[in-house]
């Protein structure tokens, strides 16, 4: 009802002399009623709310229930005292509720399902081991993950690897892989350990870890060192050796940070899954998924809700495997996990090659790179170089476009038709073109990584890749040490210097191109690269570990700031080598042999005698008869000069060779100059019986003649090579008579 209450715009008298009325009505009912009723309990109802709004829209209905219950009772106290309340004439609003919509208060707030990554993502499924391609071969490397908690910026522990105790790789880092090796399948075992003083190949420090893997026929294994807080432990992962459909990469993801609680590793952009509940030394995959960019997103496992971290962005390529793994992080990094991907292999179809692309065209810029309608590469910067990716040596329509999506290169890449060009991996460059109607044109070049083969040799050469620059020189030198004892009887070692061991040039080159790959003894070396005629290194790698027979390709390319330079070491994605010096390899037994039989030569003098004349009857050359356990079933080829050591030469040599491949072409190069001084063919029985002319800047005294038959056609060639010395002799010294008898 309403109430009975006038409204005045006067003076204030007016409520006192209204309470007052009553106060003297309800004496007189009093009077009258002997009896007055008990006043109604009033319940007061509690409700739990989950929110501030929710609780104001409580506090609003109780207060005015409440004011609406005891103004009904005092209407009901009045009429009984005969006084009957009459509404005013202004309007009162009325206490009646308003309905509002139901409340469901629950223990936990129901969250938005967009904005809560939820169980309903679905995981990647996992790939089904496929059986071997190639059953009589196994591939084994060891990648560096080994960081330690709280370990400061920068701070790593370098380690050496060892299979089956031999040194493969030195001084591995954090974040680096040894090349795959090929191996017999069965059991290999795997040790890394301290950076020794002692550079050489043998095992003297006991291993940080060690382990045996069992490698299944075709198999292809990864041993990750990883953290074992403290030291460091060797996980063998087992990789998915399957070839990968084009569209597709391949991705391994290790836990090894024991700091981060087990988290779910959601796609929330592709609304998928990795893994839930991941804890430390959990793998997942490998799985196949598309090749593209992703952001992994890594949630509380506990509490789905809390997103704890995105991992860094990463791109995988087209037919690419990758292992990733989640590392703790250093005390420099805000995350709760730092990570490190390596790029893996996988075992391809038998028309694939595996090629590297480097972009080395600055006036292009960033250019992205399609085969056959596929892209493979995109936005790829100037100076880098890609992994290796499969492509078929039957060939591939290769376009590229710039930053704006401008097609700058259109061309076919490959085929290698030729057999010994079907098996190699490839690299190719693409640099600045002539520019046609003021658009940027690239160029390309392809080069194979194709030496002769050597089962006790490593191949090496250098390719130009630093454009607008003079032609550049590569030099190495052994890394060796002398060992002394000291005031604690301990052995120091001490690495010899440079003075004792000089730099000795084993290649030139000009931009985009290689020069001939030289064979080297396998040991360790320092390498380094500078501009020809001066003195200045501009890139050098320290230590680096070369296997007998493997291929190893160091190119100079542009670094991340402006007028710098990287020197940069490339492997074919599989070292086919000959572990512990190809012992018990027939290979390498007779290509010792070989090279003991011909590098026979008398002591050189430096006496002066008198020239001998030249003539083109050959003598006789005296031959070793080896033990009949090193007798090679073919003979070995042997070269002899006219005039022989240390009878001198003041410029023109007779080559007097045997056992030759017949009706080949040969090449002779002198010292460590691969530029041929002179070219010819052997003759029809195997035999070469010619004559040249050393160059006219042959300075006096000791050289080496090398002579290479059949070596243009690479690997497929006979590559058969022999060394003879030659005396020259000094123009200034004059010979004495010979003694009449």
């Amino acid at each position: 009802m309403g109430t009975a209450v006038s409204r005045s715009s006067g003076n204030g008298r007016v409520l006192p002399t209204i309470f007052l009325s009553l106060w003297v009505v309800m004496i007189v009912l009093a009077a009258c009623e002997p009896t007055i009723p008990n006043v109604p309990a009033i319940t007061v109802v509690i409700t739990a709310v989950d929110d501030t709004d929710a609780l104001a829209d409580a506090v609003t209905r109780e207060v005015g229930a409440t004011v609406q219950a005891w103004m009904g009772e005092t209407a009901t106290v009045m009429a009984q005292g005969g006084v009957t309340l009459t509404p005013s004439i202004t309007p009162t609003p009325t206490v009646t509720e308003t309905p509002s919509p139901t409340r469901f208060v629950t223990n936990t707030p129901t969250r938005i399902p967009s904005e809560t990554p939820t169980s309903t993502y679905a995981p990647f499924d996992t790939n089904t081991p496929s059986a071997p391609i190639d059953p009589e071969t196994a591939w084994v490397r060891v990648a560096h993950a080994w960081r330690e908690v709280g370990s400061l910026l920068g701070q790593t522990t370098p380690v050496d690897v060892y299979i089956n105790d031999e040194r493969v790789e030195r001084n591995l880092d954090l974040g680096e892989a040894s090349n795959y090796l090929q191996v017999a399948p069965g059991a290999v075992r795997v040790s890394i350990r301290p950076v020794d003083a002692d550079v050489s190949n043998a095992a003297k420090t006991p291993p940080l870890a060690s382990t045996v893997v069992e490698i299944a026929p075709g198999g292809v294994v990864t041993t990750l060192v990883l953290n074992s807080d403290p030291g460091a432990r060797l996980l063998p992962l087992q990789e998915d050796p399957a070839p990968l459909p084009s569209g597709l990469a391949r991705l391994t993801v290790v836990q090894s940070n024991s700091v981060l609680l087990p988290v779910n590793m959601l796609l929330l952009s592709q609304g998928r899954a990795l893994g839930y509940n991941f804890s430390n030394g959990d793998v997942v995959g490998p799985v196949d998924m598309p090749s593209e960019s992703y952001i992994i997103d890594l949630y509380d496992a506990e509490e789905p809700a809390q997103q704890i971290m995105p991992l860094p962005p990463m791109t995988l390529a087209n037919r690419v495997s990758y292992i990733l793994v989640l590392v703790p992080p250093s005390r420099a990094e805000e995350n709760l996990s730092g990570t490190l991907l390596f790029t893996s292999t996988t075992r391809r179809v038998s028309t694939d090659i595996g090629a590297r692309f480097i972009n080395l065209a600055q006036g292009a810029g960033p250019i992205t790179i399609r085969l056959d309608g596929q892209n493979v590469l995109s936005n790829f910067p100037v100076g880098s170089i890609s992994d290796s990716i499969p492509v078929s040596y039957l060939g591939s329509t290769a376009i590229v476009t710039d930053s704006q999506d401008r097609p700058i290169f259109s061309n076919q890449l490959g085929p290698w038709t030729v057999p010994e060009e079907q098996g190699t991996d490839k690299i190719v460059m693409f640099v600045d073109g002539p520019s046609t109607s003021g658009s940027v044109q690239l160029g390309m070049t392809v080069f194979s990584q194709n030496p002769p083969p050597s089962a006790i040799n490593a191949s090496i050469r250098l390719i130009h890749g630093l454009p607008n620059t003079l032609p550049l020189i590569l030099e190495i030198r052994p890394v060796r040490t002398t060992s002394r004892t000291n005031e604690f009887n301990t052995p120091v070692f001490e690495q010899i210097g440079e003075d004792v061991l000089p730099w000795v040039v084993v290649g030139r080159s000009d931009f985009g191109q290689a020069s001939v790959y030289v064979g080297k003894t396998p040991e360790l070396y320092d390498i380094r690269v500078r501009l020809e005629g001066s003195p200045s290194t501009i890139g050098e790698l320290k230590s680096i570990q070369l296997l007998a027979g493997g291929t190893y390709d160091f190119i100079a390319v542009p670094g991340p700031e402006s007028g710098s330079a990287d020197l940069v070491l490339l492997q074919p994605d599989v070292q086919i080598t000959s572990l512990s010096s190809g012992e018990g390899n027939p290979t390498a037994v007779y290509e010792a042999v070989a090279a003991t039989l011909t590098a026979q030569a008398p002591q050189i003098t430096s006496t002066p005698t008198r020239s001998s004349t030249a003539t083109p009857t050959g003598t006789p050359i005296a031959t070793n008869t080896p033990r009949p356990s090193n007798t090679p079933s073919i003979p070995p080829p042997l070269l002899g000069i006219i005039p022989s050591a240390p009878n001198t030469t003041a410029s023109v040599v007779t080559l007097d060779g045997l056992n030759f491949s017949p009706n080949q072409p040969y090449q002779v190069t002198l010292d460590d100059s691969t530029t041929p001084i002179f070219d010819s063919t052997t003759n029809g029985n195997g035999s070469i019986t010619d004559s040249l002319q050393l160059p006219a800047d042959t300075l006096p005294g000791p050289h080496i003649l090398r002579v290479c038959v059949d070596c243009q056609r690479g690997p497929r060639g006979a590559n058969q090579t022999a060394y003879a010395v030659v005396l020259v002799a000094s123009l200034e010294l004059t010979p004495s008579p010979t003694p009449e008898p």
